[in-house]
């Protein structure tokens, strides 16, 4: 799927989307996260930058990824069934 080259030329945070990935790998090629955990795993942290920067972030990585080893990546508000203040997301690639 992903050789050295490729992978060391993405950004520490695409790194961290693409380990998440074949981690939780899943033969549909979509996988849920909570928004939360997703967050922080890209240290990304909206309560403190602003949801403007936290979108251009967002927006910049499913560009990245999708230029080079995911060019299906997209991340998506999934099924929300936890409550109004939890946030799952789906992302596919």
């Amino acid at each position: 799927m992903i050789n050295d080259p490729q992978f060391l030329a993405l950004t520490s945070r695409a790194q961290r989307v693409v380990g998440l990935i074949l981690w939780r790998g899943n033969p549909d090629r979509e996988i849920n996260v909570d928004q939360d955990t997703f967050y922080a795993r890209l240290k990304l942290f909206p309560g403190q930058t602003g949801a403007t920067m936290t979108e251009r972030a967002l927006a910049d990585l499913i560009n990245e990824l999708r230029g080079s080893v995911l060019p299906n990546f997209m991340i998506r508000v999934g099924d929300n069934d936890l409550g109004e203040q939890e946030q799952i997301l789906t992302i596919t690639y």
